[in-house]
């Protein structure tokens, strides 16, 4: 079993020697093994911001010949994902925050449904919980992973009291049983209400914007392998769930429709 480890930090600091920790918690379990990439030592260009990758696909993007692709690669092989990164002014470090920026196609073509993930940061006063929030919106939640849980200390020496210290082995320990068993399980976590409305509301705005979002009009209404009921044509989805969001998904189809016909009129108005 393989966990990758997205380490997104200038330096070794606090934040890897946290995820160390968590390692060391799985060592007890044989079949595990650990893979670190530095962000920093990987050659990742700067976002354009051109949105190509979001409106055209992927493919489209003018960034060539750097290492997103590996990151990728690294993401299919493994069977985990524990994305690090420390807290500077209440959110991740630049280095992060662009390779999150680079991959922002995924947060219209979730890619990784099927997988595991947790999330790291320290901090030395304030903003580890909205560095966490980060990190969980900007990629586990956005690129279609299971979260399994987040890990965060305080490292400045007035948190560093015993009972803190104790207490953050316990999660640590928590959070590495977790991580195994949520892998190891044969059963995968039926769809949740929120994921499901996720799917169904994309796959609306795609088709309503076709024109402009035609990345995601392929992936959600042209790709056979994905098909029309869920991102994972396996997975349990609750009948309640299915109605519930198949009446919701309906009137925001209709709300969707609306507005295009708005658009459509203002544009030609500006014209």
């Amino acid at each position: 079993m393989k966990i990758l480890v997205i380490h997104g930090s200038p330096h070794n600091g606090n934040t890897l020697k946290l995820t160390w920790k968590l390692e060391e918690a799985m060592r007890k379990y044989d079949d595990v093994r650990f893979e670190y990439l530095s962000v920093n030592e990987l050659n990742v260009q700067m976002c354009r911001g051109c949105f190509s990758c979001i409106t055209k696909g992927e493919e489209l993007c003018p960034l060539k010949n750097d290492d997103v692709k590996l990151v990728l690669e690294k993401m299919d092989e493994a069977n985990g994902t524990i994305f690090a990164a420390p807290t500077y002014m209440y959110n991740i470090p630049a280095l992060m925050k662009n390779l999150i920026d680079r991959l922002a196609y995924l947060g219209h073509r979730p890619r990784y449904m099927s997988k595991y993930a947790a999330v790291i940061s320290t901090t030395c006063e304030k903003g580890l919980k909205e560095a966490l929030r980060y990190l969980y919106l900007g990629t586990v939640w956005a690129w279609g992973f299971q979260l399994v849980g987040s890990l965060g200390a305080h490292t400045h020496p007035f948190f560093l009291t015993r009972k803190n210290r104790l207490n953050l082995d316990n999660k640590i320990d928590n959070l590495a049983e977790r991580f195994y068993q949520a892998i190891t399980s044969t059963e995968f976590p039926s769809v949740r209400f929120g994921e499901m409305m996720r799917y169904r509301a994309m796959s609306l705005h795609s088709l309503y914007s076709k024109e402009i979002f035609s990345a995601d009009y392929r992936f959600y209404h042209e790709n056979n392998e994905i098909g029309q009921r869920y991102f994972i044509n396996s997975v349990t989805i609750g009948f309640f769930i299915d109605i519930s969001s198949r009446a919701l998904s309906f009137l925001i189809g209709r709300s969707m429709s609306k507005c295009r016909k708005r658009s459509d009129m203002e544009q030609r108005f500006l014209e």
